[in-house]
């Protein structure tokens, strides 16, 4: 076989490969590098882990519908008034503004406990040991940072 023949050979052989790579690569259910992990891909819905009958399903359901329009009014509070606090150039000014949204924190962490109080109501007393888990693990997930990858010192 001549040198061209080999290399035509190689050649087709790289092209076959890549292709194959590149279906393989499309066809996987995430195929962008560097795509984040989808947020809720490993959570159960609370009534799954908490087995809950008809009239606790209906009360939780009151209480976060409730508590989900109380937080996104307390997020948009916050999100108006650090806006303003940025932006003012007056420092007095921004002293009361941060007063403000001291008071918006407070309400935000009093808000959260008034909704962990009413399902510790809700859910039934046999379960209150995996209340707890779930409890512990929505405070240390958000509380957790990502490890920082290696990277090469310049």
């Amino acid at each position: 076989m001549s040198k061209i023949k080999i290399s035509y050979i190689i050649i087709s052989l790289l092209v076959v490969l890549n292709a194959i790579l590149l279906i393989f690569i499309i066809s996987s259910p995430s195929h962008g590098i560097g795509m984040k992990p989808d947020r809720h891909q490993n959570k159960r819905p609370i009534t799954d882990i908490f087995d809950l009958n008809d009239a606790e399903l209906a009360a939780f359901e009151q209480s976060k519908s409730k508590h989900i329009k109380i937080m996104r009014e307390l997020n948009k509070h916050i999100a108006e008034t650090s806006k303003s606090y940025y932006l003012s150039q007056n420092l007095i000014e921004r002293d009361s503004i941060l007063r403000l949204i001291e008071q918006y924190n407070n309400q935000f962490y009093k808000a959260n406990i008034r909704h962990i109080d009413e399902l510790r109501n809700i859910i039934p007393e046999d379960k209150t040991m995996e209340l707890e888990r779930f409890i512990h693990g929505l405070t240390t997930k958000r509380n957790e940072r990502p490890d920082k990858p290696n990277r090469p010192r310049q």
